[in-house]
């Protein structure tokens, strides 16, 4: 009798064997596109999601604060060391701008002015103040947030027509394009501050509005102009009407008396690095009139930003022709409705309904279903077939017949509505759905001919497999012994090759797991616990970061990105060609609408793919071709003779690979950079250590993956589901997996990690800005980091090309994250502000009245336990003195709220280093302060930045942080075990007693600055001495770094 094991069993499993599994994959090493296709164990990397690495210089330097590292150096500087006097010069100013928005990314800004001193320009609007702006950047919970960025702006008018003067700015683009004859129109009629609301809403113009209403009621029915959008409808607004670019900066200071010039330019430069640069889409406006005749106009806004913005184009479950196949389903039932009612439709109806039935589709869509015979139901709507019988009477069967009819245009709404969500499960699985296809279909096994008509690059899917011990998985064992994880593709292609010269057991089971992966695609989890035999399990799994680039890769279908040219018509009358459909197999079965839960959409590493197959069998005939030409010279005949048919093939190749390298830019241009950062959580094996991974590289079981799909998205009936939110749910999703509590038998005192989203702009003058500096189009890659990968290195000195270039355009960037962590090595505290700033991290020195922005700071205390933002048992634990003697710990822990000048360095994430100095209670850095003591400063991280601009008493500009306490930053305190042990929390008393350092006996040993490089060489040393391989190597891996942590090793004297 077969065992099963739990979901839950099978997601700590993988948790806990994570970081062997991401090695056997390879996902953390640079491979070529060769050893990819043909290493069966190994899957495409993602193309639109990146991961951010280290790149192996300071072992302080962490990538969980990359919020840190796309600031610059005069960013810091500025926060850091402003001179007072420079300090008092400080006047905001504001640029606000009316976008239009064009496609393929193209933005034309133009300028509104008004008569505010904060604005450096002339006046163009003496009658329009504005008199204040405040910019909320929200970090934190996704369950309470909705937007990372948003803005008010509060506008005054001595008359309400004053909103609604023109102004007739200069064009100012984002590109070098030709401006179409529609913009200019708008452009040359000027832009108003009502504008802000809705483009030109002054402008209706009202009398081609009268005539086209005119006209729709001579002929009762809508004009082509309403329906594609074209005629302006007064109460029509759409979001890309309603945008705006705002920037915020200082103005020009003066020069300082006892300052060089190099100096004065020096500081120039930190004040110019104060600019902050935001595309904005309206969510709310409240007018005011006030007694005197004035106006006050106070407009919301949020940031409109790549993965937040809220519109059709971000919605996963619209693709236009998918949508209008249910509109026309719904319009079918209406029809089928009233004929039950009033027996038949009037006679000035029959032929409008006709010309109805011919524009549907869904004939062809659903041909193959019952009901769906379009003859046989244009007879039935136009009378031929009559509800009636010669008596009067109702004839019952019609009626019958129509209410099937009814019903299975109901159920067919509902399949396409799985249908399409379901696009988000089958690109995971991918080509393995073909293989299980064609092998359910024939008796034979899977001919090498047939697998070659897939282009090896169609060959790859996204799901893992492997088979191990059920009792492993249990105890979610990190030594269990399995082979693989193997690419689900090439799996069933290895099954399907044993088939051939193996046995009925071999056979069966290829059967089997063709159709369970069918079933997981659908969504159907009930048989995944189905196994092999009663000692092994199968295990189906996919990295975090796949599941992200899938929905991307849905987005790019549902816009038809890549297809140049498509109108609205088009996009509603054919499908898309980015489908990729299972018709490249001979086969004499005919298909059904049933085969579409055999499809997915084609992956952004694909080649080819596509709609019809007709690109997988230019492929496919390219390389028969080829084959022939060869063949047909050996034999002493003119291979030329294909020349031309070889051509065909190629160009038709080369077309498509264009146009996918074009779907992919338009995703960068609707989405911008997604950046994924590390994560590190207790294994379930062993909650005293940490296991440290990219978040995109966190496996996930497919079971447990499509269970939650069915809840969240599938059983709630979503008829929207925006990119945004499919986001937030998938990281909600990735927090309570890394949090559950996999093992009854152990608990561990440590909270989970918090993932969390961020979303900001990047001046930058393209929208994938970090495709240069991505790993895979380096000159020379490095092979230890994925093709994907972005070094954080990499990202500092992008960051400072950026700030040395002035034009420059806001570019969206969502960074998926968790809540920064900070440990320091062993080091003289001296250095410790110069390797910060080196990572991007400022050292804020309350008191220091001569530097800086530090205008106040308000400590408010944590209670401990259970507030997650503490974090102050994740492994560290202070003891101080005589006063605190045994085990216990400091219950005071302050988070901060910081006032500061303004500034833009700070983000939601970011991290920064404080000092309390004139509390007079020494630094936080000293461990024997009383600062330290009562636990003031130390690291602290922003969840929540407030910009308030004020321009009704003389300009100001000041920034709000909230912020809670991370850390001191120190690996070892004085009374904690000296245990630099990375991989382990050790929690027990006993343990950290055991480990513990005896200052009385021994002194507290710092390792030196080149600990790393030691490490390093050890673990050299030490593997070829013990001569380990595999796992074994990995498993003694594990013991020389909790060695080493522990100081008792070294290359020169071994253990100790």
């Amino acid at each position: 009798m077969s065992q099963k094991v739990s979901f839950n069993q099978i997601q700590g499993f993988l948790l806990a064997n994570a970081e062997r599994i991401i090695a056997r994959t390879a996902r953390d090493q640079f491979l070529e596109p060769d050893e990819i296709r043909f290493g069966a164990q190994f899957g495409f990397p993602s193309v639109a999601v990146k991961k951010a690495v280290k790149d192996g210089g300071d072992p302080s330097d962490s990538i969980s604060d990359l919020t840190n590292a796309f600031s610059t150096v005069n960013a810091i500087d500025f926060v850091t060391d402003i001179p007072d006097e420079v300090r008092v010069q400080l006047r905001p100013t504001y640029k606000i701008y009316k976008t239009l928005v064009l496609d393929e990314g193209k933005r034309i800004n133009l300028q509104i002015k008004s008569s505010i001193t904060g604005e450096s320009t002339a006046i163009y609007n003496p009658g329009v103040v504005v008199k204040g702006i405040e910019i909320t950047n929200l970090g934190g919970n996704l369950e309470e947030i909705n937007t990372n960025i948003e803005v008010t702006i509060s506008l005054y008018a001595t008359k309400l027509d004053h909103f609604f003067e023109k102004q007739r700015p200069a064009a100012i683009k984002n590109g070098n394009f030709s401006t179409p004859p529609a913009v200019q129109k708008i452009i040359n009629s000027g832009v108003s501050w009502i504008d802000l609301l809705k483009l030109n809403l002054q402008d209706l113009n009202l009398s081609q509005l009268e005539e086209n209403m005119r006209q729709t009621n001579l002929a009762s029915r809508e004009t082509r102009e309403q329906i594609l959008g074209e005629m302006p409808l007064p109460y029509v607004h759409k979001e890309p009407d309603q945008r705006i670019r705002l920037e915020i900066s200082y103005g020009d200071i003066q020069d300082v008396e006892g300052y060089s010039e190099s100096q004065m330019n020096y500081i120039r430069g930190l004040v110019q690095s104060q600019t902050e640069i935001l595309e904005l889409s309206l969510i709310a406006n409240d007018v005011s009139f006030n007694p005197d005749g004035t106006a006050d106009l106070t407009v919301q806004f949020r940031a409109s930003h790549g993965t937040d913005t809220l519109d059709r184009s971000t919605d996963l479950l619209y693709d236009p022709y998918i949508e209008d196949l249910a509109l026309q389903l719904q319009d079918e039932i209406g029809i089928l409705e009233r004929l039950k009612t009033k027996s038949a439709l009037r006679s000035q109806d029959v032929e409008p309904v006709r010309y109805l039935l011919e524009s549907h589709k869904t004939f062809e869509f659903f041909g193959s279903e019952p009901g769906f015979d379009r003859a046989f139901f244009e007879r039935i709507v136009t009378g031929q077939i009559s509800t009636l019988e010669e008596t009067g009477e109702a004839d019952e069967d019609i009626l019958s017949t129509i209410d099937e009819f009814i019903n299975q245009r109901q159920v067919a709404k509902e399949f396409l509505q799985n249908y399409q969500a379901g696009l988000l499960v089958r690109g995971l699985y991918g080509p393995t759905l073909f293989f299980a296809d064609v092998y359910d279909r024939q008796t034979n096994p899977i001919s090498q001919e047939e697998i070659n008509r897939v282009p090896t690059e169609d060959r790859k899917s996204r799901v893992y497999t492997f088979n191990p011990r059920i009792q492993d998985v249990k105890n979610f064992s990190s030594n269990s012994e399995y082979k693989g994880p193997f690419n689900s593709a090439d799996q069933f292609l290895l099954l399907a090759e044993a088939v051939s010269r193996g046995t009925a057991e071999t056979a069966s089971y290829a059967e089997e797991y063709g159709g369970r992966a069918q079933d997981r695609a659908q969504g159907n989890t009930e048989e995944a616990a189905t196994f092999r035999n009663s000692s092994v399990t199968e295990i189906d799994f996919v990295f975090f970061g796949d599941i992200v680039e899938v929905a991307l890769e849905v987005l790019a279908s549902n816009n038809r990105f890549g297809d140049e040219g498509q109108t609205f018509e088009q996009k509603i009358a054919t499908e898309t060609t980015q489908l990729v459909k299972n018709t490249i197999w001979k086969s004499s079965r005919s298909s059904t609408v049933t085969d579409y839960y055999k499809t997915y959409i084609r992956p952004f590493y694909s080649l080819f793919g596509g709609g019809s197959g007709g690109v997988n069998n230019a492929a496919a005939g390219l390389k028969f071709l080829e084959n022939e030409a060869a063949e047909y010279d050996q034999q002493g005949g003119d291979g030329g003779i294909y020349d031309n048919s070889i051509e065909e093939a190629q160009q038709k190749i080369d077309e498509v690979t264009k146009q996918n390298q074009k779907r992919i830019q338009q995703v960068y241009e609707k989405c911008g950079e997604i950046l994924m950062s590390e994560i590190d959580y207790q294994s379930p094996e062993n909650p005293t250590e940490t296991i440290k991974i990219n978040i995109a590289d966190v496996p996930i079981s497919v079971e447990k993956f499509s269970e939650w799909f069915n809840e969240t998205i599938n059983a709630r009936k979503r008829s929207q589901l925006f990119l945004r939110d499919y986001l937030n749910q998938l990281m909600l999703f990735l927090r309570d997996i890394i949090a559950e509590r996999y093992s009854q038998n152990v608990i561990a005192d440590v909270e989970p990690p918090e993932p969390l989203i961020n979303r900001f702009f990047v001046k930058s003058s393209r929208y994938d800005f970090l495709f240069p500096i991505t790993n895979g189009v380096r000159e020379t890659p490095d092979f230890k980091f994925a093709a994907n990968a972005v070094q954080t290195s990499d990202i500092r000195s992008l960051a400072r090309l950026f700030s040395q270039t002035s034009k420059l355009y806001a570019k969206p960037i969502t960074i998926i994250s968790q809540s920064p962590s900070v440990s320091q090595p062993l080091r003289n505290d001296r250095n410790r502000r110069q390797i910060d700033k080196g990572n991007n991290v400022p050292h804020i020195i309350f008191g220091d009245a001569t530097n800086g922005i530090l205008q106040g700071v308000n400590f408010s205390k944590i209670d401990m336990p259970g507030v997650r933002e503490a974090r102050l048992l994740e492994g560290t634990r202070l003891y101080y003195g005589q006063d605190f003697k045994g085990p216990n710990i400091l219950s005071e822990r302050y988070n901060a709220t910081l006032e500061l000048v303004g500034t833009t360095f700070f983000r939601p994430t970011s991290l920064f280093y404080l000092d309390p100095k004139p509390l007079e209670l020494g630094y936080a850095k000293n461990v024997a302060s009383p600062a330290r003591l009562l636990g003031l400063g130390g690291y602290y991280v922003v969840i929540r930045v407030v910009q308030s601009l004020d321009f009704t008493g003389g300009a100001s500009w000041n920034t709000t942080l909230e912020t809670v306490w991370e850390s001191f930053g120190d690996p070892v305190s004085v009374g904690d075990s000296h245990t630099n042990i990375s991989t382990l929390n050790v929690t027990s008393f006993n343990g950290r007693l055991a480990l513990a350092t005896d200052t009385e006996r021994e002194e507290l040993e710092a390792l030196p600055d080149n600990a790393s490089e030691q490490r390093e060489a050890s673990y050299d040393d030490l593997g070829e001495a013990l001569g380990a391989t595999g796992d074994d190597q990995a498993a003694k891996a594990r013991e020389i770094n909790r060695a080493l942590g522990a100081g008792t090793y070294n290359s020169s004297t071994g253990f100790r």
